[in-house]
């Protein structure tokens, strides 16, 4: 069960990555900066931010130990938006 469940999120994860990285535009929405743009954004930085966070928090640390991976592609995307004002205060 757990093998499954990990590899449905990478999956979810890979498709993610694959998605933004064959984008013709820094943005999902054609029309810009957008609710999804956010909220991907936001998912990228809590899934990068996991491995600092798992010294604090035992269950992050038990998440990061399953196995999985954050898609470069997905990062590579999200660089492009972190000096944004409304993301920079998520730090």
């Amino acid at each position: 069960m757990k093998t499954e469940a990990v590899d449905r999120i990478q999956r979810a994860l890979d498709a993610l990555g694959q998605r933004v990285s064959a984008l013709s535009r820094p943005t999902i929405a054609r029309s810009g900066w957008s609710a999804a743009d956010m909220w991907l954004v936001a998912a990228e930085h809590w899934f990068a931010t996991m491995p600092e966070r798992a010294l604090k928090f035992p269950v992050i640390e038990q998440m990061l130990s399953l196995g999985w991976r954050l898609p470069p592609e997905l990062s590579r995307w999200a660089d492009q938006h972190r000096d944004r004002p409304d993301v920079r205060a998520l730090d």
